[in-house]
């Protein structure tokens, strides 16, 4: 027997180097939709573990995570650092409430990437920070 069903899944990551990740579940049958909490453990990489070698360069990098913006970008202060072979461009968006909302606050991802010599642009909610 089949069953008219529609799933909707939204992740949303609580703080830590490897954390729980609290899964909203919304199952719709029929008219009426039920909600449905599940938890899930999910190992969290820096990117520093994942590009570990000066020999890799990364030219550009596009975060998008939800408001966990900053969690990123201290997980990759190794690459940021490097004196060649560092993402010439840093592409993220910011929602402060999204931001708050994860526990970090609006404006520290620019103020981080500028402590590295990055120059910051606004256009809306995105931000572009470069360095050449």
């Amino acid at each position: 027997r089949r069953s008219n069903l529609s799933v909707q899944r939204d992740y949303h990551p609580t703080l830590g180097s490897c954390g729980e990740v609290r899964s909203d579940i919304f199952i719709q049958r029929g008219s009426a939709p039920e909600r449905e909490v599940v938890e899930e453990i999910i190992p969290l990489l820096e990117v520093d573990q994942v590009i570990s070698s000066s020999q890799q360069a990364v030219a550009v990098v596009k975060i998008d995570v939800q408001g966990h913006e900053f969690g990123v970008l201290r997980g990759m202060t190794k690459l940021l650092g490097r004196t060649t072979g560092y993402p010439k461009h840093i592409f993220y968006e910011e929602d402060p409430k999204m931001i708050r909302r994860s526990g970090y606050k609006p404006g520290a991802c620019q103020k981080l990437l500028e402590a590295f010599s990055y120059q910051c642009q606004k256009s809306g909610g995105d931000i572009l920070c470069s360095k050449e």
